[in-house]
């Protein structure tokens, strides 16, 4: 029982922080979180939804969730700008195709904050200097034993307030945004299977 505790315990170390501030904004954000999974709302607008309240946490310029599909790579499911508008336009030239690719290879979240030494950065692609990245969060979408994306979002400012405790934050919320994912792509296969 107290393997049970720590293990819990670990869980809330990204969630409730000390900070009366953060912790109010976190717990707010997992309940609007699952609220929209279990609401009668579309998967489109649950996807919108997290994306942009995460957009907003890491004061992002703007997120995108990847998928994978078939074919066993990442593909770009939606953008969304820090307005809550729809990215028109989500080609590889537009962001960083590595820094996404290595959260998802290597099922671990990882940020990017430049001039920030210890920063966890898998492997800084050409993209992010061509494209004048300063911050990058990438967190895998896990459901139970794996992975179906990733949720990254971006900046060309340095956003120096982001935390490493973020990241175990967006894990709990990625992990139950997989699982609506999940669910969702279970729904369709039965509706095809019974048509």
């Amino acid at each position: 029982e107290a393997l049970g505790n720590t293990t819990r315990m670990d869980k809330l170390a990204g969630i409730l922080t000390g900070d009366p501030v953060r912790d109010y904004t976190n717990i707010s954000f997992l309940i609007d979180t699952l609220e929209a999974i279990n609401s009668t709302r579309s998967p489109d607008e649950v996807l919108a939804l997290t994306l942009d309240r995460m957009i907003a946490i890491t004061r992002a310029e703007r997120g995108i969730l990847f998928l994978k599909l078939a074919d066993g790579k990442l593909h770009p499911r939606l953008g969304r700008d820090k307005g809550g508008k729809t990215l028109s336009e989500i080609s590889p030239s537009t962001y960083s195709q590595t820094f996404p690719d290595q959260v998802f290879r290597s099922g671990r979240s990882a940020c990017h904050i430049e001039g920030e030494e210890g920063r966890e950065l898998l492997e800084k692609g050409s993209s992010v200097e061509n494209l004048q990245l300063r911050t990058m969060v990438g967190v895998p979408l896990r459901a139970r034993d794996h992975i179906l994306g990733v949720i990254y979002t971006d900046s060309h400012l340095a956003n120096k307030e982001f935390a490493e405790s973020h990241l175990t934050f967006f894990e709990a919320v990625a992990s139950q945004l997989a699982l609506a994912v999940e669910h969702t792509r279970q729904l369709a296969e039965a509706r095809k299977g019974n048509a």
